[in-house]
């Protein structure tokens, strides 16, 4: 009943902290039951446990997909960053071409790019999934980091480096741009992969797994739901 004495406050104002924080319980108390620490179940545990006692964080609050700019407003958008010239809009144009996280692009180094092959190999280390991921550049994207080469310090391994050496650019900078730009509640960087999902799946001949691996998904969850939310998905659907 510890458990629930610390998750019902926060609940239902604060779900998705609360949800954080049963997971942490969870993984804590199968530690030290493995450990020899404690025995009996495992109070923090959802499914045939916490589920029953608990509503589920889906029903409490509606679950908010990113906003998204439609695929074919994009080359409008395109004219619109290549206007803000700098290190935070080139990692922008860069996320948007590589249809990946922010994350991803933040945390980018040289050594993880073939110039011979146009690949980008990102370890698993950095990967939401804790999958190796590998992205197969296009031109554009390939022409961002020629430019940035020329730049490049011996120092620094970032491709798109902050102000201080050694430190990536800051988690929020992209979305500071957007809103400087008029896309403040409009569309967000991460809301492009869905831009990504939605063309692939209307304009183009690959199968499903294909984009959903480009994604770095994992193929066959509720994920696809949540990206896939063009016309030809709601026309599929009905």
């Amino acid at each position: 009943m510890l458990c629930l004495g610390v998750l019902e406050p926060l609940w239902k104002t604060r779900t998705e902290t609360a949800w954080r924080i049963r997971g942490r319980l969870e993984m804590i108390i199968d530690w030290t039951k493995f450990r020899g620490y404690c025995t009996g179940e495992n109070a923090a545990r959802w499914k045939g446990h916490l589920a029953f006692h608990l509503q589920r964080p889906g029903k409490i609050r509606p679950i908010r997909h990113h906003p998204a700019l439609p695929y074919h407003d994009i080359p409008q958008f395109l004219q619109k960053l290549r206007n803000r010239r700098g290190i935070v809009a080139l990692a922008l144009e860069f996320t948007l071409f590589t249809a990946g996280r922010q994350s991803e692009t933040r945390g980018a180094r040289w050594h993880e790019f073939d110039f011979d092959t146009g690949l980008w190999t990102i370890p698993a280390s950095r990967m939401k999934m804790r999958r190796e991921h590998r992205v197969a550049l296009n031109e554009p994207a390939l022409a961002i980091l020629r430019e940035l080469a020329w730049l490049k310090s011996s120092a620094d391994d970032l491709v798109f480096p902050g102000r201080k050496t050694g430190r990536s650019l800051g988690q929020h900078v992209m979305k500071t741009l957007m809103r400087d730009m008029g896309y403040n509640g409009i569309a967000t960087a991460h809301g492009f992969r869905s831009s990504f999902k939605d063309r692939a799946t209307e304009q183009t001949n690959f199968s499903t797994e294909a984009i959903e691996l480009a994604l770095a998904h994992a193929v066959g969850n509720k994920v696809e739901a949540a990206y896939r939310r063009g016309v030809f998905s709601k026309s599929a659907a009905s």
